[in-house]
């Protein structure tokens, strides 16, 4: 018989069959086989795709780059063949461990073989269905994740005495601000401190412009620091001069 149509085989309940490992789901590329068979296919089977370069089965990209650590890396990926009966398909895949791309000091045959599996079932899964779920949830559960956030961390001891010193400079009591927003300056975030050098430099009429020609001068986000200028003694009238100033401006460079 022939192989069972894609909308039949991507209800095939695959989970029973796979393992987790490093926070994802596998199906193993032998049974994948099985139950293609099982399902129809009279012929499976996949092989590598070598460089045409090296005649190797690993690929790497010329350009190389290095890490946070100096280390020098490239990007690595796989190509394979593969064949359902008279069909035939090609899927190329990164070498990856996990969710990490592996790195020029961790390759390994085992590596290699890995990524060229995993290319095989997710082959499988596009073009005949099977295990399609497990790819579709993966790819949605990347979606729900909550993208690490690179501004959490402390701030720097740099960046705090830079605050502390614009915050002399502009007259404002740094105590008071932080105070005022349940936090302490140790206790200042990466983000939080940026977000107040940024403050300070719109609390300035040259910043302030200057920002007015940034952000093209919409209303909506000029407002929010008209009070921080406002407490700082700026005369309102002097402050929608400059804005209607700069917005003159930037009709004349249009």
């Amino acid at each position: 018989m022939a192989l069972k149509s894609y909308e039949e085989l991507v209800k095939v309940d695959v989970s029973q069959y796979c393992e987790k490992r490093d926070g994802f789901t596998y199906l193993n590329w032998a049974k994948c086989i099985e139950l293609l068979r099982q399902n129809g296919a009279t012929e499976v089977y996949w092989e590598p795709i070598p460089d045409p370069q090296t005649g190797s089965s690993l690929r790497k990209t010329d350009i190389e780059f290095k890490d946070k650590n100096n280390n020098t890396n490239r990007c690595y990926e796989t190509r394979i063949k593969v064949v359902i009966d008279d069909k035939e398909y090609e899927m190329q895949t990164p070498v990856m461990n996990g969710a990490n791309p592996v790195k020029d000091n961790s390759m390994s045959q085992q590596r290699v073989w890995n990524s060229m599996c995993r290319a095989f079932v997710k082959c499988v899964a596009i073009h005949t269905g099977l295990g399609f779920n497990l790819w579709l949830k993966e790819e949605y559960n990347k979606l729900e994740a909550q993208i690490p956030g690179t501004g959490e961390n402390l701030a720097s001891e740099a960046k705090k005495k830079t605050l502390k010193t614009q915050c002399t400079a502009h007259g404002i009591d740094l105590e008071a601000w932080v105070c005022g927003n349940g936090k302490t300056v140790d206790t200042l975030t990466e983000t939080e401190c940026a977000m107040m050098l940024n403050a300070i430099n719109l609390s300035t009429i040259h910043g302030f412009v200057a920002w007015c020609y940034e952000s093209m001068l919409v209303f909506n986000r000029n407002k929010q620091f008209c009070s921080l200028l406002f407490s700082k003694g700026c005369r309102r009238d002097y402050i929608y001069s400059c804005t209607e100033s700069a917005s003159r401006q930037l009709k004349i460079l249009a």
